[in-house]
């Protein structure tokens, strides 16, 4: 079982458009959004029978919309694993970048 909990805010810009041909966010028209958010995630693979683990993290982000095909993004997680999961019980955090170009 798996949940995810997400809010986006816009600092600067427009809200994200919705392509329903191919399932995806489409970046906002306006130049130079930016966009802030925070996100719950819990996966739990503890079947009653089989133990596989379970993940649970807390995110906090913002991307950066240059423009509609130029978009950076900083994401901050702080990871939490039970006894079952292949790493053990475990507290991490995790700090990640990139830039992504839409073409």
């Amino acid at each position: 079982m798996w949940r995810i909990y997400r809010r986006w805010i816009f600092i600067l810009g427009n809200r994200l458009g919705y392509d329903r041909r191919d399932a995806l966010p489409l970046c906002p028209e306006n130049k130079n959004s930016l966009a802030i958010f925070v996100r719950v995630n819990h996966t739990d693979l503890n079947d009653s029978d089989l133990k596989c683990g379970a993940l649970t993290d807390l995110s906090a982000g913002m991307n950066y919309y240059l423009n509609k095909h130029i978009i950076f993004r900083l994401n901050y997680s702080h990871v939490k694993t039970d006894q079952y999961s292949a790493l053990g019980k475990a507290h991490y955090n995790v700090l990640q970048s990139r830039i992504q170009i839409k073409f």
